[in-house]
């Protein structure tokens, strides 16, 4: 059985007429969260109506992130998501393994960050819609982000 290492996940945005989606530096944690909504279309014929029923209407996704902060930031840093959240834009993001890690190779991270894998990868348009610059007493500054979907999720 071959489990994935959250390590190895990131998110990977593009950051300006860039081509190349690149990591969002100094990452701790990711997380993808695929939804729906769903009306509801009980009826009185339904279990002597006392259980409900439900169909699905409209998919939907977001992903967050959560980064140290770091005025060196190595791929895309809070700078380029807070550019992204004002431009009022969806911004093309990756969800899934970074480049090395799927090769099986670890090393340091790269001057312009690291670059998505082709599988497995979750990919489409967002808006960043929270950012969060959290500075906490005598710890870590750090940083979230959250995307919100505008379209499909695909599966790479």
């Amino acid at each position: 059985m071959a489990i994935l290492s959250g390590t190895d996940i990131m998110v990977f945005m593009k950051k300006g007429a860039s081509a190349t989606l690149t990591s969002i530096g100094y990452a701790t944690n990711h997380t993808l969260t695929i939804g729906s909504n769903s009306s509801e279309v009980s009826t009185k014929d339904d279990a002597q109506g006392i259980w409900q029923s439900a169909v699905v209407q409209k998919l939907n996704w977001s992903a967050t992130t959560e980064n140290m902060y770091s005025i060196d930031q190595a791929g895309n840093g809070f700078d380029d998501l807070f550019d992204a959240m004002i431009s009022r834009e969806p911004v093309d993001i990756k969800f899934g393994l970074e480049t090395t890690a799927a090769a099986g190779n670890k090393g340091s991270v790269p001057t312009t960050g690291w670059t998505g894998a082709s599988t497995p990868m979750f990919t489409g348009k967002a808006y960043v819609t929270d950012l969060s610059w959290n500075n906490p007493n005598g710890d870590n500054s750090s940083f979230t982000a959250t995307f919100t979907g505008t379209g499909a999720l695909v599966r790479a």
